[in-house]
């Protein structure tokens, strides 16, 4: 005997979401936020559900796949650049345990960038550092703010690279304030041979936090 509520997966791996015998996603009850589906993984995936379903009672041909449902955003937004994302500090301890479960698996390093604004620093000065870091980094790049502090997480970025943009963003910052805002910089990649334990990492990035 077949459950009524069926998740399939097509030839491709991408999952499809089919009716149940209530004609209702299993998901549907769920309340989301923006900010939660922008950080969870587990709350992104309820939101794909949920809109490949009400897909079922648009599209008739046949059921979407999470690979479709990706080609049309493509289409929709055309050469438009992504936006990288812009989270509170609090999300940053959960996605960079993410991070390190994939170079962990896949043997990629990634790093973090963490940089210390003057804490006397005014809010329209403050938001111009963000829009000139978010302008310039990659679409997977992620960027946490609590209160003065900026941390960077930087998929697939090795020591050296993260080097080469401390400096990068010394220029971008002396570039767009003439002033310059003081500021102190600190970095770390995974792996590193003196990393032995995740928490580690972990730890470093919510001290830059609270520091």
């Amino acid at each position: 005997m077949t459950n009524d509520n069926t998740n399939a997966a097509d030839s491709t791996g991408s999952t499809t979401v089919t009716r149940s015998a209530s004609g209702k996603d299993p998901s549907e009850s769920t309340a989301l936020t923006y900010s939660e589906v922008i950080s969870q993984k587990t709350v992104a995936e309820t939101l794909v559900r949920k809109l490949l379903a009400h897909a079922l009672g648009i599209i008739k041909d046949r059921p979407l796949t999470t690979k479709d449902l990706y080609k049309i955003c493509q289409l929709a937004l055309g050469s438009e650049k992504e936006t990288v994302p812009i989270l509170e500090g609090r999300h940053l301890r959960s996605r960079v345990s993410e991070q390190l479960s994939r170079a962990q698996r896949y043997k990629e390093p990634f790093s973090l960038l963490a940089i210390h604004l003057p804490g006397q620093i005014d809010s329209p000065s403050y938001d111009s550092v963000i829009d000139a870091l978010a302008e310039r980094m990659r679409d997977s790049d992620m960027l946490f703010t609590f209160k003065v502090c900026i941390v960077l997480l930087l998929p697939h970025t090795p020591k050296d690279g993260v080097q080469r943009l401390v400096g990068r963003v010394h220029t971008l910052l002396a570039a767009t304030h003439k002033e310059g805002p003081a500021l102190t910089m600190n970095s770390l990649t995974y792996p590193d041979p003196s990393i032995t334990k995740r928490s580690e990492v972990l730890d470093w990035a919510e001290d830059q936090l609270r520091g």
